[in-house]
């Protein structure tokens, strides 16, 4: 057995965790704004029997501080991560010449810096309930009714 064999096992389970715990928090995350996004496009006005009624009555802004906590969490969680792709595998892209997978992550490091930045303004058009967007659901067909 080579000396230090046990450290890099030990390394190897951490990163799996840390990616395994990213994972997670994107996945509540997704389930918070798609709740959010159905609760507001397809709005009912009185939650009838089925799954698909329940995830529809639901009160989008409700989901407003849910996202606001998720979003830096998964952020940070996923910065703790990502300094290991930095240095180890986007040297080893730039070798192979393949700089696709590199690009979706400079867009990806894009797009987190400006929705990091947009997280307030989210924040304040969707924290509290307004009656002109209660009104507006209720007097406009839902978004599928019109086709």
């Amino acid at each position: 057995m080579r000396a230090g064999y046990g450290e890099a096992v030990h390394v190897l389970i951490g990163w799996s965790y840390y990616s395994s715990l990213t994972e997670y928090w994107r996945c509540f995350l997704l389930g918070a704004i798609t709740h959010q996004a159905i609760g507001m496009s397809r709005p009912v006005t009185k939650r009838g029997p089925g799954f698909f009624s329940a995830v529809r009555g639901v009160n989008g802004m409700s989901y407003a501080n849910a996202v606001i906590l998720l979003f830096p969490v998964t952020f940070t969680i996923g910065t703790i991560i990502y300094p290991t792709y930095r240095l180890n595998v986007r040297t080893v892209l730039q070798e192979y010449k393949d700089l696709r997978p590199e690009g979706m992550f400079e867009l990806k490091e894009h797009f987190l810096a400006i929705s990091l930045a947009l997280l307030p303004a989210y924040w304040y058009f969707w924290h509290k309930v307004n009656e002109n967007i209660k009104s507006a659901q209720r007097d406009r067909p839902g978004c599928t009714d019109a086709a």
